[in-house]
């Protein structure tokens, strides 16, 4: 049984909410922990107990197949397994050229979308979602050539852009068939199994165990209480439509990062303080309209 509501109030909701969650992690990464791998981890944590939750008390979500069972787990994991290379590309590349690179998802969820789930845009769709892509890249980008020119850093997004692409389309495929409840159970504890296994490795469990959770606790309780509700909103959307919508329209979240971030510079200084030089802001706003322009293309 779905709600009606329409699936783009799903997606901008959890677009506002992701941006929101962007936000709050750059503050904590910046002031309080060194390693954003620390917060994956933590998350993963909450995202295991809630699967759990809902595991434990509700009987009827655990009748799935076992091969079902374990790609969904496997979908939850790789939702945080991407990260990993994401990370990695950060450390070799300032954020400018890496973040932007994300944007070859929406072209591989459509590739694939039509591919296994056969799901297929039209030709308007197709040219907003190009409109888009493009206009996504030149968000905060000057030199475009030197972001799409291949490097280890572009091909550790690839691969992350691609791992990504698979937790989409193995969740959207088999809760079709199971429903969105039992879908997103699996899905969450296979996210924190990935953060158990993660305390595996030494430096990793170090870093949790360092945190001054009295100090910083709250902060990152808010971060994944965001980030979890934004988590059912956006999956529980690609249960409503097209996977392929979903994720285009996902694009506006550069653009509600744009304004909560010249918002907490004008207001909060002190806690973010971002590039609001009047160059950079007609420069987005113009990339901005671009991209309503391309989503007018895909919806009506």
């Amino acid at each position: 049984m779905h709600l009606s509501i329409p699936w783009y109030v799903f997606v901008l909701l959890s677009s506002a909410l992701f941006a929101m969650n962007n936000l709050i992690e750059k503050y904590v990464v910046d002031k309080h922990i060194e390693n954003p791998m620390t917060l994956m981890i933590v998350g993963c944590f909450l995202s295991g107990l809630i699967g759990s939750i809902l595991f434990i008390f509700f009987p009827v979500l655990r009748h799935v197949s076992p091969w079902h069972g374990f790609l969904l787990l496997l979908s939850g994991a790789l939702e945080v397994f991407y990260l990993l290379f994401y990370y990695k590309a950060l450390k070799l590349e300032d954020a400018s050229l890496v973040v932007p690179l994300f944007h070859f998802n929406d072209i591989f969820i459509f590739v694939f979308g039509a591919i296994f789930l056969r799901e297929f845009l039209t030709i308007k769709q197709i040219i907003g979602l190009l409109v888009i892509v493009i206009s996504s890249l030149f968000l905060g980008n000057k030199n475009i050539a030197k972001l799409l020119k291949p490097r280890k850093s572009f091909w550790l997004m690839i691969l992350a852009s691609l791992i990504l692409t698979f937790s989409v389309i193995v969740f959207k495929g088999v809760t079709n068939s199971y429903g969105f409840w039992t879908g997103m159970t699996y899905y969450l504890l296979g996210s924190g199994l990935l953060g158990i296994s993660l305390l595996c490795v030494p430096q990793y469990r170090k870093n949790v165990m360092k945190v001054n959770y009295k100090k910083v606790g709250p902060i990152i309780l808010l971060d994944d209480a965001i980030s979890m509700i934004g988590t059912f909103c956006s999956r529980y959307a690609l249960t409503l439509t097209l996977v392929a919508l979903i994720e285009i329209f996902s694009s506006i979240q550069s653009l509600f990062l744009l304004v909560f971030g010249i918002a907490l510079t004008l207001f909060f200084p002190k806690i973010i303080k971002e590039d609001i030089s009047r160059a950079t802001i007609i420069n987005k706003i113009i990339v901005g309209l671009v991209m309503f322009a391309g989503m007018w293309l895909v919806y009506f």
